[in-house]
């Protein structure tokens, strides 16, 4: 039985921190096939009713074992409590895989119920409290991940010391102590898992990944242990993974070259102002940084990656898709963006604002204001006098008689509405400047888009990808290379 831990989602990020900076990132959803996964729980079914279920979980077709597992969740009868747990097992870890934390806790609740019942084998005991620590982790409980795993590793222990299954236990107990900066504390895991694998299989992709656990905290207490890392290497290597197609593969055996901070083959550097990784393997170099793209017209994460191959073979880069996974603040996986759709959406978007700033400039008036003055006539109580009779008064009985006469003179202000040929130009030129940003946006989205590409011998591509947005403070950008992953960790 086999069930590797180690290239999960989360046993990824023990690579040493990086300086606070820039980053990058990346994700969606994995088809039928993919490996992208939140434990890589890889294993038998715990009754022969979920073998179906439990194989297509194995080999990464999360949708298949999900309805195969419901469909025999709904045909069975009474008193068939082992064969629920074991459904219900797969339900949960295939939530789990798909990032659907909330279902894969209530179907692992269920399955917790089941398992504490006297009839439940130490087997599914154990492996239920493996998962629920996994559910305890997306919540970020890290103590209680790390109860649930003790009291795993007590039931595993009564079924043997020297199993896979162990093994298994005491690598994902070693990465909760990791991740609790209990550097100290997790080695004696990896250790003891290390020894089990070096007994089954000197040459495994399992034992590899043990040995870079060693090194990795071993590294971060300051000890020099590099001939363990430079055995992991050579092992994944020596598998030539890199240069196969890809092919759907239970999730343990995928070889994951993983940026490792003062690994040999590892290197930090800058590009255009953004903080880049560098990860060589097998003489193929892959380089990945990303920022937050946020034009005018669309928001996204905007990862940068560069493949040169320096080997003399060809090799096959996201004949598998990508993968974004957000870790902290919480863990998420993000949807990649269609590079195609995303250029015409930010040409839509331009057209759209173009097109009203144009009909409101087309509406542009300014005010126009005119002062008119009427003249009128000197007037007593007897009425009036043309001017031509001067401004005298034909009677005054006495000296300084002033007979009620008032100067019917006033002004009036007018005010119109005229198009403002000015604004209207300004508004036309507005329009265009719009409609030219968002088609020169989508044009470099179209030129630079990375997609499935051969890259020959010697030569070096360079392209983006998109993901929808996020506030992450650190995430792991997975970028498949043949049948295997570059994998790249950062901290924002």
């Amino acid at each position: 039985m086999k069930r590797q831990v180690l290239i999960a989602l989360m046993c990824i990020v023990l690579s040493q921190s990086l300086p606070q900076s820039d980053t990058f990132a990346q994700d969606s959803g994995s088809p039928a096939g993919a490996t992208t996964s939140l434990n890589g729980l890889v294993q038998n079914s715990l009754s022969p009713i979920a073998n179906d279920s439990q194989s297509a979980l194995n080999m990464g077709d999360y949708d298949r074992a999900k309805t195969l597992a419901q469909n025999a969740l709904n045909s069975l009868g009474k008193n068939q409590s082992q064969d629920e747990l074991a459904l219900r097992v797969v339900l949960g870890e295939t939530h789990l895989n798909q990032g659907n934390f909330t279902d894969a806790a209530k179907e692992l609740d269920k399955a917790m119920k089941l398992a504490n019942k006297a009839s439940s084998s130490d087997q599914a005991y154990a492996r239920v409290l493996d998962d629920m620590s996994w559910v305890y982790q997306t919540q970020n409980k890290q103590d209680l991940a790390l109860q649930m795993l003790d009291q795993a590793l007590v039931a595993q222990r009564k079924i043997s010391d020297s199993s896979p299954d162990l093994a298994d236990i005491l690598e994902h107990a070693g990465w909760v102590a990791e991740q609790q900066g209990q550097f100290a504390k997790a080695t004696p895991y990896f250790e003891e898992a290390l020894t089990i694998r070096q007994k089954q299989d000197p040459n495994s992709v399992a034992l590899a990944n043990d040995l870079e656990h060693v090194w990795s905290n071993s590294f971060r207490l300051g000890q020099s242990k590099p001939n363990l890392y430079a055995q992991a290497l050579s092992i994944k290597e020596n598998t030539q993974d890199l240069f196969k197609s890809f092919a759907p593969h239970d999730v343990s055996n995928t070889v994951v070259f993983s940026f490792r901070q003062g690994a040999p083959n590892c290197a930090l550097g800058s590009q255009g102002g953004l903080l880049q990784q560098s990860i060589t393997a097998n003489q193929v170099t892959i380089d990945a940084a990303i920022a937050k793209d946020q034009s005018n017209f669309s928001k996204s994460e905007r990862a940068y990656v560069r493949i040169n191959n320096q080997s003399n073979q060809p090799v096959q880069i996201l004949m598998q898709r990508p993968s974004f996974i957000v870790l902290k603040p919480k863990i998420q996986f993000v949807g990649q963006i269609d590079s195609t759709d995303l250029a015409s959406k930010i040409e839509k978007k331009g057209d759209s604002k173009a097109k009203w700033i144009r009909f409101w400039g087309s509406q542009a008036t300014q005010t126009m204001t005119t002062n008119v003055i009427q003249s009128g006539n000197m007037m007593n109580s007897y009425g009036y006098f043309p001017p031509t009779f001067g401004y005298g008064y034909p009677y005054m009985p006495y000296p300084g008689y002033m007979p009620g006469n008032r100067n019917q003179s006033s002004m009036t202000t007018m005010m119109t509405s005229v198009p403002d040929y000015e604004a209207r130009a300004r508004a036309m030129e507005k329009a265009n400047a719009v409609t030219a940003q968002s088609q020169a946006t989508a044009s470099d989205i179209r030129e630079n888009a990375l997609g499935p590409i051969t890259v020959q011998p010697g030569r070096t591509i360079e392209g983006s990808l998109y993901f929808q947005p996020t506030d992450f403070k650190e995430a792991i950008l997975r970028i498949p290379a043949g049948n295997a992953l570059f994998e790249f960790r950062f901290i924002r």
